[in-house]
């Protein structure tokens, strides 16, 4: 017996022996190919320049492994050849059926991504004989087949998606996609819980941890699609199922990792760049952004990149129970509204046809889910009410569900930064050229094809007028938010206009902030129109204040023509009155280059220095 135990003993020596001498030759062996300089290494440990963006000290083996990728090699490869741990350590993630296994903290089991990388390059040969539990049962469990990025429209009054959002989609087995698993980066932090300028304030200065997160699509879908009311947008990606499970592997490799979470840049969409560098390493996506990352820019660099294969549209509640408004009187609104107030029953109400009980029954059901996602209604109240109206659909038989005509995605429309060049002409002034620079991402002015109607998101835009003695600065925009969103029987948003920056209203250049709020209203078919009344403040010397009224029509949007004429009556401090009438024209003759011109006259009371002041630009506006 004592013979074998020092057979078994000497068999166990040689094997540590083997093992790391093995260990030894692979570290040299990926030394001499330069792995630690390997594109694809450097993209799973997410560097860029002379450091890795991630955050998280558990993410790398090495004591210095954040910024220095050759000795996080050298570590990485070391814990491959480690035993095979004996303690039992839960795991930590966000889904059902997790593994306690021990095998499962192992580094080829912890980092699959970074293993099947390094081993397709040096062939492991003599490791710990390892089977990864947690990996194996969740791969089976997401089953990723396919690749999709997902892009929910912006959400104007959500400081955090203002310019939308992108998140992965793993597409599975599954008939219906709503089975599938969707793949989110995002800031740490409730913004509805949270005040939403400090969480606009921190997440620009990256006070916030971003984490990746995996959850159910439907959960997803009814977040942002429903609660959220955002139309949504299915890019399905042309990788291949060994890519997607590449992707899987990297993101399993990222669970409860966090990296610093930036508004402009290292945002949602950034971050998500990583999973498909990881998945295909011959891409550079990353490369495409310089200074800031915007959701549908990423949509474009993957489009230029020629990964995007197909698109899938899916309308918001909001978007689908406009539709249905359209076929309903204002009484058959009410109505509606009666039922799931409670002041009315069904049994009261009186359909011409039982086409028109159909449609109204299911216009009701989508109603009462609206109003329960929005908060409107309790869930036991919802609950009854989505009953009784279903009992009472299910006995009048089968039809055409009503679903809104497709909007052209993003796709569609202009890219996000603008230039501008052209000539204007000043009331008793000669002629100058203008020129005109904005960071971002989208105005009234501009063509509304692939964009939310009546919304403006403007970050960081200058214009200079110029000729052969000067150049001037005729206005500064900081930031400039506004939403007109047309009231309707069933809705009843309010709309309203910030600006913050700087504009030349009278002699000079005048720092100032614009609020204002008020309603807008459909016009058919063609645009819409809108009054807005607040305050302004501005520095003209010294400090004023004013109140202006404004009046506006919109009309073209989706068009390749985009008009505005708006009428404006500003009452400031020392009993100074302007008056101004702006009128605008937006042609569209490419999907990034338009021609536009803008006339704009001004007239003041009760200021002696100046009586009037009107001037016409017109020029090209390019789009990239």
């Amino acid at each position: 017996m004592r013979k074998i135990f020092l057979y078994l003993a000497l068999i166990g020596m040689n094997l540590c022996l083997l093992n790391a001498e093995d260990k030894e030759q692979m570290i040299a062996k990926a030394l001499q190919l330069n792995l630690d300089k390997h594109p694809q290494w450097l993209k799973l440990l997410h560097f860029k320049g002379m450091q890795s963006q991630i955050d998280a000290p558990d993410f790398f083996y090495a004591k210095n492994g954040k910024y220095d990728p050759k000795e996080e090699l050298i570590a990485t490869i070391n814990e491959f050849y480690k035993p095979l741990p004996k303690m039992q350590k839960p795991a930590s993630i966000a889904l059902d059926e997790i593994s306690t296994h021990p095998y499962d903290t192992h580094a080829i089991c912890r980092f699959k991504a970074r293993f099947v990388f390094l081993n397709t390059q040096l062939n492991f040969t003599h490791l710990p004989q390892i089977e990864c539990f947690e990996y194996q049962n969740m791969l089976e469990y997401i089953d990723p087949q396919a690749i999709s990025i997902v892009f929910p429209a912006a959400h104007i009054n959500s400081p955090a998606s203002m310019f939308g959002h992108t998140f992965l989609l793993f597409h599975s087995s599954f008939e219906s996609s709503l089975l599938s698993f969707g793949v989110n980066f995002a800031a740490a932090a409730d913004e509805n819980t949270e005040n939403g300028f400090m969480f606009a304030i921190r997440g620009i200065f990256g006070l916030y941890d971003g984490y990746y997160s995996i959850h159910p699509y439907y959960e997803m879908l009814k977040e942002y699609r429903d609660s959220e009311s955002r139309d949504i947008w299915e890019f399905k990606l042309n990788f291949t199922k060994e890519e997607t499970i590449n992707a899987f592997n990297h993101i399993w490799e990222l669970r409860n990792v966090h990296s610093d979470y930036y508004f402009f840049d290292e945002n949602c969409s950034y971050n998500i760049l990583w999973i498909l560098e990881a998945a295909r390493p011959q891409l550079d996506l990353h490369k495409e952004f310089f200074y800031y990352v915007i959701p549908s820019e990423t949509i474009f660099a993957l489009q230029k990149h020629k990964l995007i294969v197909q698109e899938q549209y899916r309308p918001s509640k909001r978007r689908i129970l406009k539709e249905y408004e359209k076929m309903f009187s204002y009484s058959e609104l009410k109505n509606m509204q009666s039922v799931l107030k409670q002041k009315k029953t069904l049994e009261h109400i009186n359909f011409d046809n039982q086409e028109k009980e159909k449609l109204f029954l299911e216009a009701l059901l989508e109603l009462n889910e609206y109003n329960y996602m929005s908060g409107d209604s309790n869930k036991e109240d919802y609950i009854d009410m989505a009953y009784e109206i279903a009992l009472r659909r299910s006995k009048l038989g089968k039809s055409t569900p009503l679903s809104p005509s497709k909007k052209a995605s993003l796709l569609y429309g202009h890219r996000a930064t603008r230039m501008y060049a052209g000539f204007m002409k000043q009331y008793k002034q000669k002629l100058k050229g203008t020129i005109e620079g904005r960071i971002s991402y989208h105005d009234l002015s501009d063509s509304d094809k692939g964009y939310l109607e009546g919304t403006q998101i403007e970050f960081l835009k200058l214009l200079l007028s110029y000729d052969e003695d000067s150049i001037k600065a005729e206005h500064f925009t900081l930031l400039s938010l506004a939403s007109m969103v047309p009231i309707s029987t069933l809705f009843q948003p309010f709309s309203y206009r910030l600006y913050l920056g700087a504009e030349r209203i009278f002699q000079n250049i005048n720092p100032l902030a614009k609020l204002q709020a008020g309603l807008t209203f459909n016009i058919g078919k063609i645009g819409y129109v809108y009054y807005l009344s607040g305050g302004m403040a501005l520095n003209n010397k010294k400090p004023m204040a004013a109140f202006i009224n404004n009046i506006g029509i919109v009309v073209g949007g989706q068009t390749p023509y985009k008009a505005l004429v708006e009428y404006s009556h500003i009452f400031y401090t020392h009993s100074i009155i302007q008056n101004t009438l702006k009128t605008s024209l937006h042609y569209s003759f490419t999907q990034n280059y338009a021609f536009y011109t803008h006339y704009e006259y001004n007239k003041f009371n009760n200021y002696d220095a100046m009586k009037r002041k009107d001037s016409i630009h017109a020029g090209i506006r390019v789009y990239f």
